[in-house]
């Protein structure tokens, strides 16, 4: 089930389910879980800790500044659906760089290379 906006608590709790809605769940659990599945097996640790700093610097405000832009959205889309996106976009650009070439052996070229295709998707 992916929502349950339109349903009644009875309903929900005859499916034996428990519902956290997205907005109260916020979007870490998200990116906690791609930091840990989506990303290459052969992504450096390095690597995965400078993706957890840029997140963390530019995530909030990021989002801040979606949220305060004067002509509204056409169609409305949630933190999650957002991070989503930004999370498969990076996805794509480290699997891409992961099957031509690899990571490298020197830690620091990837934080390099994907600091400007961060900026760029967000």
């Amino acid at each position: 089930v992916d929502s349950l906006v339109n349903a009644s608590p009875a309903t929900v709790s005859r499916c034996a389910m428990v519902y956290l809605d997205p907005v109260d769940l916020g979007y870490k659990p998200f990116l906690n879980h791609w930091y840990r599945c989506k990303l290459p097996s052969t992504l450096p640790q390095s690597a995965i800790e400078f993706l957890r700093e840029l997140m963390d610097f530019s995530l909030d405000k990021g989002f801040t500044f979606l949220n305060e832009l004067k002509d509204p959205w056409h169609m409305p889309a949630s933190k999650v659906n957002v991070l989503q996106t930004l999370c498969y976009l990076l996805s794509t650009f480290l699997n891409y760089l992961d099957k031509h070439g690899g990571f490298g052996e020197d830690d620091q070229r990837l934080p390099a290379a994907a600091a400007p295709s961060f900026f760029f998707d967000q």
